[in-house]
């Protein structure tokens, strides 16, 4: 397990953590002599020879440690909050350019909740580390009342210890039950919470198949697991609380008797007496914060462990590129021989074609023949088991970042959009763009009436709230405004109307008049009369090429599938 990365992070505040740690340690300093002052009153009271001054300078002295300990300790604590939100802002930070550095499929495979979730192991890590540092000083104020419980009796020190042992001995096969309980708590709850996802993310299917009884029992099932597992797990910290509380109860009891009996016999003094019943709670928090420490210690530990599988790409998998940059950018594509995989299913084989910069270029084929596969392999989505993609007569691997993306631009069938404004939602695609040209992309993407419509550019989008078309549509526009020399398109235009439908297509002909190469998946008869060629699929091969009235009149299968379709 790598610890450093993290240790780094807070040695970034050494100075902070310093001021920190004196501040803390005057603190629980004042809490010790605070217990001892106390202890003194107490006697002097007690005293028939009491002497009112002396009891009155002795509070206004417990009054000063009193004030000290509480403005070390608000100091400490708001110094210690703002580096431990500073660590934990740049843990966040770190993990998102990891994720965002990786490739598409693998936040896809990993599922964003999940990641979201180990992203969120950064909290945990922080609270764990401060944890263990404020539970060090509690352990250190214990060894100082066990070292003067000592100096006053040999006896009572003795108790104390086999105290401390009996305690750490239960707590020791606790943890380590525990340990092995959450684990499995933690992943029933994973995979509830996963189903949950799954189901509300496709409720249109589960509703329109009436799959909700099925997957119901499937969620309860789910549930009942992780509801069994939390209640063995709550049982075992139960019955840790019913032992410990026992102990503690015949501890207390065994205190008394053995320090009024040694108090007694003349070994200590009164005011000994007061002092070592009130320092047995820092006993008693000595062993709580040894075993705190242990727990917080298994905490780092697994969130370090679920962080570096994205730290150390265990399950994410960095999307890499080449050094050669290309400027300008021409937009001629050539694939050769691609093969790709889904496991043991053949997706892709032995894929060809060459595409000259300008042109426009129709995917057709059957639901299952490979189309999406194609773009997505083009658009880094997916990876290839064999073959050569060239951009301009380069590999396309050996493309530096910068210009792959100002290559390829891509919009999927579904595209994704954020519940912010719309113009927000356009932005990202070009931060400079200004309002003229969202305007300007908005129209020749037929998404500018429903967008007044709807109150103009400031108003806060909920996708769910769109339909199919107005979501292609704003997809289209975020293209446009974010440029790019090779356009993919993967039905984006299957849920608009025939009107707006071609005049995107009448767009999307004027692009390749400025040099710009469009691939279109489509089964329309529209925009396919439009292109300048058609590659026919199936069962991942490319098995027929032409134009559409070509294709037509030669192809049965191509044919067959525009009259359906």
């Amino acid at each position: 397990m790598k610890h450093n990365r993290y240790s780094g992070y807070f040695r970034e505040h050494t100075k902070a953590i310093v001021f920190v740690i004196l501040l803390t340690i005057i603190a629980k300093a004042c809490t010790f002599v605070s217990a001892h002052v106390i202890s003194d009153i107490i006697d002097e009271i007690s005293d028939a020879s009491i002497i009112l001054m002396n009891v009155i300078q002795t509070a206004v002295l417990l009054l000063s440690i009193e004030i000290c300990y509480a403005t070390a300790s608000f100091v400490s604590s708001r110094k210690a909050e703002s580096v431990k939100k500073s660590v934990i802002r740049r843990i966040h930070i770190e993990l998102a350019r990891k994720i965002a550095d990786s490739s598409p499929k693998t936040v896809r495979q990993n599922e964003a909740v999940e990641l979201s979730e180990k992203m969120r192991e950064g909290n945990n890590l922080v609270e764990g580390v401060y944890g263990v540092f404020y539970q060090i000083f509690a352990v250190l104020l214990g060894i100082a009342a066990l070292i003067y419980t000592f100096v006053c009796s040999h006896i009572i020190f003795v108790m104390f210890l086999l105290f401390f042992a009996l305690i750490l001995t239960i707590q020791y096969f606790v943890i380590k039950s525990m340990r092995n309980k959450r684990k499995e708590v933690s992943k029933a709850s994973d995979s509830s919470k996963k189903l949950l996802v799954e189901i509300l993310k496709g409720f249109p299917d589960v509703k329109s198949l009436s799959m909700i009884g099925g997957l119901k029992t499937h969620f309860i099932s789910a549930l009942d697991n992780e509801y069994d597992l939390g209640i063995q797990s709550a049982n075992l910290i139960i019955r840790n609380e019913f032992w410990t509380n026992l102990i503690l109860a015949v501890y207390k009891c065994a205190f008394l008797i053995v320090s009024a009996w040694v108090m007694l016999s003349g070994d200590i003094t009164k005011a000994n007496f007061i002092a070592l019943f009130m320092y047995r709670n820092y006993v008693y928090g000595l062993v709580n914060s040894v075993l705190q420490i242990v727990r917080n210690k298994a905490q780092i530990s697994a969130s370090a462990e679920r962080m570096n599988e994205i730290f150390e790409y265990q399950s994410v998998e960095k999307e890499q590129y080449g050094d050669v940059r290309l400027y300008p950018v021409v937009g001629d594509l050539s694939v050769e021989g691609l093969t790709t995989y889904y496991d043991d299913f053949l997706a892709l084989d032995n894929v060809s074609f060459t595409i000259p910069a300008g042109k426009f270029v129709a995917i057709v084929g059957k639901k299952g023949c490979g189309k999406s596969t194609l773009l997505n392999v083009l658009a880094r989505q997916e990876s290839y088991t064999s073959g050569t993609i060239t951009i301009d007569g380069h590999n396309m691997l050996d493309l530096d970042e910068w210009t792959y993306h100002k290559a390829f631009a891509h919009v999927p069938q579904f595209p994704f959009l954020f519940s912010m404004s719309i113009k927000d939602n356009l932005l990202l695609a070009n931060p400079n763009a200004s309002d003229d040209d969202i305007y300007r992309a908005l129209d020749e993407c037929s998404a500018l009436d429903f967008v007044k419509e709807k109150g103009g550019l400031d108003v806060v989008l909920e996708p769910s709230q769109l339909s199919g078309g107005q979501r292609q549509c704003l997809a289209l526009a975020r293209l446009a405004l974010r440029g790019g020399r090779i356009i993919m398109l993967d039905e984006s235009t299957s849920a608009l109307d025939t009107v707006s439908q071609n005049e995107i297509v009448t767009t999307i002909k004027k692009a390749t008049d400025t040099g710009h190469t469009v691939l279109l998946i489509s089964h329309r008869a529209a925009p396919l009369r439009k292109a300048d060629s058609i590659l026919y699929m199936e069962k991942g091969r490319i098995v027929a090429q032409g134009t559409y009235d070509e294709l037509y009149n030669s192809n049965d299968n191509f044919r067959e599938l525009i009259d359906l379709g």
